[in-house]
């Protein structure tokens, strides 16, 4: 399984760098947005949830 994620990352360009940027980005946006609207508790789950969606993005764009 490791290795055909490797390749299958290879294939598509940006590698693990694209990928931890990616996230690690909508993860701050979400926990900015998350803070704004629900405090320390919003932030987690936004962070969370906006992680969630952007690794789903990532493996599409990346």
């Amino acid at each position: 399984m490791q290795t055909l994620s490797n390749i299958q990352l290879e294939q598509v360009g940006g590698g693990n760098e694209c990928h931890v940027n990616t996230v690690a980005g909508a993860a701050m946006v979400g926990a900015g947005v998350g803070f704004l609207l629900g405090g320390p508790i919003g932030a987690a789950a936004g962070a969370i949830s906006a992680g969630g969606h952007a690794l789903i993005g990532s493996l599409i764009f990346c």
